[in-house]
């Protein structure tokens, strides 16, 4: 199998509703974009990631996600900024969110499973509304 191709796994977000339903998971339930992005781009290519690997995706979004939320809210609640200041701000998250996907990467393995990645990722966070707000993307 090739390596995840980001690119491809960020089409999704490139769509309206799903980037919408993405960013509502984040502010509500606090879901991973990236994780949520992956576990949908590899249900669609019926990749199934082994239930072994869900605890290191997660432990290592979640180190990465302490990083990122400060840069989030400023970016987020800062009115003041200048166009170019909050670009700035916006292309230092970008540039977190490409490192966590390079972090994520080497630990993908994949598996058979009948249970998808979205349902396996609403378990992790003890939330079925996960699967629910994106399983009409697949």
């Amino acid at each position: 199998m090739k390596p995840i191709d980001w690119r491809q796994v960020e089409r999704n977000y490139v769509q309206a509703e799903c980037r919408n339903a993405l960013l509502s998971l984040q502010d509500n339930y606090g879901v991973d974009v990236n994780l949520a992005l992956l576990a949908l781009y590899c249900d669609q290519q019926q990749l199934a990631i082994s239930a072994c690997c869900w605890p290191k995706l997660l432990a290592t979004s979640a180190h990465w996600q302490q990083r990122l939320a400060p840069l989030r809210v400023i970016r987020r609640t800062a009115k003041h900024l200048t166009p170019q200041q909050y670009q700035r701000i916006l292309a230092m998250e970008l540039a977190l969110e490409r490192q966590l996907q390079q972090q994520l990467t080497p630990l993908l393995r994949f598996s058979e499973s009948a249970q998808s990645n979205l349902e396996r990722l609403g378990q992790c966070y003890d939330n079925a509304a996960i699967a629910a707000s994106l399983n009409p993307f697949l």
